[in-house]
């Protein structure tokens, strides 16, 4: 599969400032690695752990 990224300096670019977006919103998360038909996708889990799932 070809990479959507034009070169491997713009995927730590982008990984870098995905990074300090995430940490700018000051919450509790946790990173989730989870396999689709697309490939190993990264989900970001946050909120009221005892609350209902969606």
């Amino acid at each position: 599969m070809a990479s959507i990224y034009k070169n491997n300096q713009a995927k730590t670019d982008l990984m870098n400032l995905y990074d300090q977006k995430l940490k700018d919103l000051q919450i509790d998360y946790t990173n989730v690695d989870v396999d689709t038909k697309f490939g190993r996708t990264r989900v970001v889990r946050t909120g009221n752990s005892k609350g209902k799932k969606l």
